[in-house]
């Protein structure tokens, strides 16, 4: 991954706390967790563009569902490109066995 911005991690870090950490901490509704690192590989390679489609519209696989915009209604496509980085920063980390941003 390229590297990204403190500002945009910034963002991303708060939304992520905001609205996406309650389901993905937990696996709630089929979450992910961020350690579930054989899953996030297989949505990295959908691409970031598939990956930020469903994240905007929803989302509904076997495994669970995705809300439109994670229940963030008033998030911007800029915070929620955001959000997703910060997520993918943060797996990388934990692959790695590094401390979260």
């Amino acid at each position: 991954m390229k590297n990204i911005s403190t500002e945009v991690l910034t963002m991303g870090k708060e939304v992520y706390s905001r609205s996406c950490s309650t389901c993905h901490t937990y696996g709630l509704s089929g979450a992910a967790k961020l350690v579930d690192f054989d899953y996030w590989d297989r949505v990295a390679d959908k691409g970031m563009d598939t990956i930020f489609n469903h994240v905007k519209k929803g989302y509904r696989g076997k495994r669970g569902i995705m809300p439109p915009k994670g229940n963030c209604f008033n998030c911007s496509d800029k915070e929620l490109q955001a959000s997703i980085l910060y997520i993918f920063e943060n797996i990388i980390n934990n692959k790695a066995g590094t401390k979260n941003i």
